[in-house]
């Protein structure tokens, strides 16, 4: 679930990238994801079903040996993309997180981000 940012926090201000979906719903015309090899089109997505529990077991080795680091939700992909509303999966992913104390930066272009308000506050 997570990849090493190469960048060195470069743009996105991440030393993790995350990204509990592949393929959007929010159709940007800039944006460089849509027509790639990461999705065909808007209207098909992929779930990353097993995300939670990758999620929780890298987290679990990294806080053992001390590493951490800020975790980018939505590098490639938004995480509120519509089916979001109804799987909660963005929402469990940041409550891992929060778990083990890993800080995030979440970028978004849905108003859906205020619903998890009260996990940005504990972490």
């Amino acid at each position: 679930m997570l990849n090493k940012s190469k960048e060195n926090r470069g743009v996105f201000l991440g030393d993790y990238s995350l990204n509990p979906y592949l393929g959007c719903s929010f159709d940007c015309k800039y944006c460089y994801i849509n027509g790639s090899k990461y999705a065909g089109s808007t209207k098909s997505f992929y779930i990353k079903s097993n995300a939670l529990d990758i999620l929780k077991n890298q987290l679990k080795r990294k806080s053992k040996t001390g590493e951490r680091g800020i975790i980018l939700f939505g590098s490639a992909t938004d995480p509120y993309i519509d089916i979001e509303k109804e799987l909660f999966l963005t929402r469990d992913l940041l409550k891992i997180a929060n778990r083990f104390r890993f800080p995030i930066h979440l970028v978004t272009k849905s108003d859906l981000v205020l619903r998890d308000i009260d996990l940005f506050k504990k972490n």
